[in-house]
């Protein structure tokens, strides 16, 4: 059943319409007894549709990053050093799981984005 979904995903990429496949893959989890999505949690939260919680999700996401980022550029109490690395955990966790976390829906992306970070040269 997920490679349905996978090979959807893939087109749903090429047309920009990502966010659908998403959804999809949220219900296909919750019928086989998964926990809440953050989706749901926010849906019930806030009593907003399934697309106004993801917006808002979304909004969250960036006001998250935007604070991270304020924070490198400011005059801080933590040294620079730990900031930079915190900052770069954060960043290889956002690229985890915004292109899928490779574990639970296992497919070449996750190791092709290892793969070109790491070992592939950059050309010159």
């Amino acid at each position: 059943m997920l490679d349905v979904y996978t090979e959807i995903e893939e087109e749903l990429a090429k047309e920009g319409n990502l966010y659908r496949i998403h959804y999809a893959k949220e219900v296909f989890e919750q019928k086989r007894g998964h926990v809440s999505s953050a989706v749901e949690c926010y849906m019930k939260e806030f009593g907003v549709t399934e697309e106004e919680a993801s917006i808002g999700l979304c909004r969250q996401a960036s006001d998250a990053w935007k604070d991270i980022n304020e924070s490198l550029l400011l005059p801080n109490a933590v040294s620079r050093t730990v900031l930079t690395r915190i900052h770069c955990i954060t960043c290889a966790i956002d690229v985890v799981y915004k292109y899928g976390d490779g574990y639970t829906a296992p497919d070449d992306t996750l190791k092709n984005l290892i793969a070109s970070t790491l070992i592939e040269q950059v050309p010159l």
